[in-house]
């Protein structure tokens, strides 16, 4: 391995460890003990441990920092690249290790890591609230200014977020001092939506964020933080705008609520009674009819947009106690948040429907939903295929994962199967496209025509047994199959070696060479997949 170097760290056995002699850490940086801080000096002390007198080991710097004490057996004093890939360890994993392992492996790290591999090792050090790494890096010259934490990079903006949801506001001070820029509209709206209202006001306090007194004032109110705001606050009516009390609403805060009418008065529209339905407090929503909160359909869906179904369902029930009056949409919003109990009750005390219902039901993935509206005779209306899956709104969405939503997604194509509702290639080629597969090997098995861009679709997405299934069963290819492949590919910022493996394996399914792939290949600066072309027998 050429790019070997050797570290050598010594120091002699009879020399105290208070002894002002220089005690040399020898690497291609020409770094030296006697110019790191105190405490650093100490940290590299305890590593080489007293009364040793040398370690040499001739291994690449980048991997010997990165293993040490990991578990990744040397030979002969080398650490074989093979050898660690054989282990499984992969970059993040590693950089997890550093940043949340001891101080003696972060100086190693500090001492020999490339400048990308130190950054994220901070960055993932803040995270865990590694106070101590944080500092043993800016001892060591590394910039969490302009390197680690620059304010342009969204990476590095949503690992402060996780830094303070986590709770390790001493790491936020400190990176403030160190100049990182935290007054930015993007950090602050993921904090709020992570309800940590009370974090940004800390901010505030400390100077992290300024001139947003008016917006934190209704974060906090937002999330029912009474206590800040009656210590905090106590003039606060300078901080409200029209959006304060309806925000209130929204969370459901009685006491906040009482607490803000003690000085202002609020507008009692219908607007308001929706937002306090959709949150489900039966006192809030209590207090807005109280007060001339005039009744309208509205209200009634808005309670269905409720999350927790129990609360909608209550609240539901509250509302049409007090005559408050409803509408189709009821049904549809139930059917489209899956609340199938709310959804049972409206229908059995007389709420309406139409197609928007069983298209709301089909569209969210809610198949209990789907098996009632058809049992019960609900229009189905003219809309109702398989693309339906795929025109939902992101907001439902929003804190459900992938895997949830493809295991949704293959119900309600079972359930649209099983009701004789038809399909053509394009269903296999929309399955393909969000890289549902599992839920595309079902609808092919079951005799959904494959469509021939699933082929590029796998090609992009490096799914080879995809691609091996797509050539198998394809009856013909586009003739220049190889050059839509390299440009796939491209987009998708494959490396050299994945493209190789991927066009080899298109090859091996019987694809011939056509004569544009090499020239495609190097005017787009892919030589080596060029020359291994030529290599490869194609012409």
């Amino acid at each position: 391995m050429s790019s070997f170097k050797r570290i050598k760290v010594a120091h002699e056995a009879d020399k105290d460890m208070r002894s002002s002699s220089p005690i040399s850490i020898v690497n291609d940086d020409n770094k030296h003990i006697q110019d790191l801080p105190n405490d650093v000096f100490r940290h590299c002390l305890e590593f080489v441990g007293k009364g040793n007198f040398a370690f040499i080991a001739p291994v690449s710097k980048h991997f010997y920092w990165n293993y040490i004490n990991l578990g990744v057996e040397m030979k002969n004093n080398v650490i074989d690249v093979d050898v660690i890939l054989q282990q499984g360890r992969n970059k993040r994993t590693t950089v997890k290790d550093v940043a949340t392992g001891s101080i003696r492996l972060a100086t190693e790290c500090f001492l020999n890591a490339s400048s990308e591999f130190q950054e994220e090792v901070c960055r993932q050090a803040a995270v865990n609230g590694r106070l101590d790494i944080l500092k043993c890096a800016v001892a060591f010259g590394i910039d969490m200014k302009n390197s680690v934490f620059p304010c342009h990079t969204a990476d590095g903006r949503l690992q402060l977020v996780e830094t303070i949801v986590n709770g390790h506001l001493e790491v936020i001070e400190f990176l403030h001092d160190q100049g990182v820029y935290l007054d930015n509209d993007d950090i602050i709206w993921k904090i709020r939506t992570r309800d940590k209202s009370s974090s940004l006001h800390w901010m505030a306090s400390k100077g992290i964020i300024s001139d947003r007194e008016d917006e934190v004032f209704n974060y906090l109110v937002e999330d029912g933080e009474i206590e800040i705001l009656k210590e905090s606050y106590k003039d606060f009516a300078q901080y409200m705008d029209e959006d304060t009390f309806d925000g209130c609403a929204e969370s459901g805060n009685i006491e906040v609520m009482n607490w803000l009418l003690q000085e202002n008065d609020c507008e009692w529209n219908s607007s308001l009674f929706s937002t306090a339905a959709r949150s489900g407090s039966i006192p809030m929503m209590e207090l807005c009819l109280q007060n001339g909160c005039p009744p309208c359909e509205d209200i009634c869906s808005s309670a269905m947009q409720n999350t927790n179904q129990e609360a909608a369902l209550k609240g539901l029930i509250w509302l049409r106690e007090k005559k408050i009056p409803w509408d189709k949409r009821v049904c549809e919003n139930a059917a489209m948040y899956g609340n199938f109990k709310a959804f049972k009750w409206a229908r059995e005390n007389g709420c309406p429907w139409d197609e928007e219902t069983f298209y709301s039901a089909a569209c969210f993935g809610h198949v209990d939903i789907l098996d009632y509206c058809f049992e019960n005779n609900c229009p189905m209306g003219d809309d109702i295929n398989y693309h339906v899956s795929f025109d939902h709104d992101p907001v439902v969405f929003e804190t459900i994962d992938r895997t949830e939503m493809e295991e949704r997604l293959l119900k309600v194509y079972k359930w649209l199967h099983q009701h004789s509702i038809p399909w053509d290639n394009t269903v296999s080629l929309e399955a393909a496209k969000e890289q549902y597969w599992k839920t595309l090997m079902w609808a092919i098995e079951n005799g959904c025509p494959l469509h021939e861009d699933v082929l590029l679709c796998a090609i992009g997405e490096c799914n080879i047994p995809m691609v091996e299934y797509c050539l198998s069963q394809l009856s013909s290819t586009e003739d220049n199959i190889y050059v839509l492949a390299i440009n796939k590919m491209m987009h998708r910022r494959m490396n050299d070696l994945q493209m190789i493996e991927m066009l080899q394996k298109i090859h091996d399914c019987g694809i011939p060479w056509s004569r544009d792939i090499i020239p495609c290949a190097e005017r787009l600066g892919r030589s080596n997949v060029a020359s291994w072309l030529r290599c490869a027998g194609c012409d």
